[in-house]
């Protein structure tokens, strides 16, 4: 699990990558809406739409937030790196 530390700030975050994969396969869109990625949001709930639900007719709509969910994982945590933390791992 990495760990995002603020610097200047003895504030530290750390992204936990199952509860991440986990969210994403159990919230799909709604779990970036939740975390402020709104442009995830966006995307993911686009992908949902126009793939995931045909997909569904065969049953296999949940692929889409299956691959998603891999991607996720790196999307949070690039995003504590885009604020300007500093990753700390021990």
């Amino acid at each position: 699990m990495p760990i995002y530390a603020k610097p200047n700030s003895p504030v530290t975050k750390e992204v936990n990558n199952v509860g991440v994969f986990i969210g994403v396969m159990l919230l799909g869109p709604v779990f970036f809406l939740c975390t402020g990625m709104v442009g995830h949001f966006i995307l993911s709930l686009i992908l949902t739409l126009m793939i995931g639900i045909p997909l569904w007719a065969f049953g296999l709509g949940w692929l889409v937030w299956f691959f998603y969910a891999f991607w996720a994982i790196g999307f949070v945590n690039q995003k504590w790196l885009d604020k300007g933390w500093i990753r700390v791992d021990p």
